[in-house]
């Protein structure tokens, strides 16, 4: 009996210093998001993305195509301020399979380019960044007020 006992209160610290561990672990890291949506929609992938890289694409054309803004909020990197703009692909998202090419950006080792073909022939272009250095399970597009506060400012008169 006292065995058990023992037993059962070692069980009970470690757990709890676990607990505490985690809840501090999770607090250093909580520089942005952990993890990646990840939808299924159809997609011709192109290049060497990782599947977490695959899967956030296609909740980005599956939110495009279906003009679903919180399913596009939770694919941008930032609380984007997202605009009827942001949707203006949507009818060629739903023309048919796309084909995206992912490029590793050459300078940046936290940025993938991706190039995405629709099946209408129309093109766009995205940026894919590490949202949270801490976690290579981050990834978030620069689409809404994020793409347009890195955009270069208008040439002037």
């Amino acid at each position: 009996m006292r065995r058990s006992l023992t037993i059962a209160i070692m069980a009970t610290t470690g757990a709890a210093v676990l607990a505490v561990g985690g809840y501090a672990l999770s607090q250093q890291l909580g520089d942005g998001p952990t993890s990646v949506p990840s939808c299924s929609w159809p997609l011709s992938v192109h290049g060497q993305p990782t599947a977490v890289q695959t899967g956030l694409l296609k909740c980005y054309l599956r939110a495009l195509a279906t003009h679903d803004t919180s399913g596009l909020a939770a694919v941008a990197d930032q609380p984007a301020h997202l605009t009827g703009s942001d949707f203006a692909l949507a009818g060629a998202a739903k023309s048919g399979v796309a084909a995206a090419r992912f490029t590793q950006n050459q300078v940046a080792s936290g940025t993938v380019d991706v190039a995405i073909t629709f099946a209408d022939g129309k093109t766009t272009s995205l940026e894919m960044v590490l949202a949270n250095p801490a976690s290579w399970q981050s990834w978030r597009l620069v689409i809404g007020s994020a793409a347009d506060s890195q955009a270069p400012p208008a040439a002037s008169p």
